[in-house]
């Protein structure tokens, strides 16, 4: 991952393969060669690595948010809302997973269901950043901004 974020793509995607080799077993580890095709511009890798990792642990919700990540940066919006669905449904205490969701439903205009994922992903984890913009450009969307400014200010969601 750190050799995709430092923008050595090719070296990236080449422990990516190593790694993926390694880990046809193991669950964490195609997870781990999943995130970095993903962060390398292979989502369709990723998605298949996962999809490998999953027929091991398909009840593993970090497999399934990291699924969601894949299937969002190949643009299936909807394949990555049913993948963040799962991974919540799976540990509802999963704040990154309820805050993609909000994401994936509001780019959809389904800002009810952004509101309440993004929501729930804020009460989840109160210190997340991301969590609270997320929040707080939904309700600019719903014409509530005073609401979005108390939010952006610290305000409890």
């Amino acid at each position: 991952q750190a050799l995709a974020l430092a923008g050595r793509l090719p070296e990236a995607r080449a422990r990516y393969a190593a790694v993926a080799r390694l880990g046809a077993a193991d669950a964490r580890l195609a997870w781990a060669a999943a995130a970095a095709a993903r962060q390398a511009g292979d989502a369709a890798g990723a998605v298949r690595a996962l999809d490998r990792a999953l027929a091991l642990e398909p009840d593993f919700p970090e497999l399934h948010h990291e699924r969601g990540l894949a299937l969002k940066a190949a643009g299936d919006a909807r394949g990555a809302e049913a993948a963040y669905r799962r991974a919540a449904a799976l540990n509802p205490g999963f704040a990154d997973a309820w805050n993609n969701l909000g994401n994936i439903l509001g780019a959809s205009g389904r800002l009810a269901g952004a509101e309440a994922a993004q929501r729930r992903a804020l009460r989840l984890a109160p210190g997340s950043a991301a969590a609270r913009q997320n929040l707080a450009l939904t309700l600019v969307r719903l014409k509530r901004a005073a609401e979005a400014r108390r939010i952006m200010e610290g305000g409890a969601p």
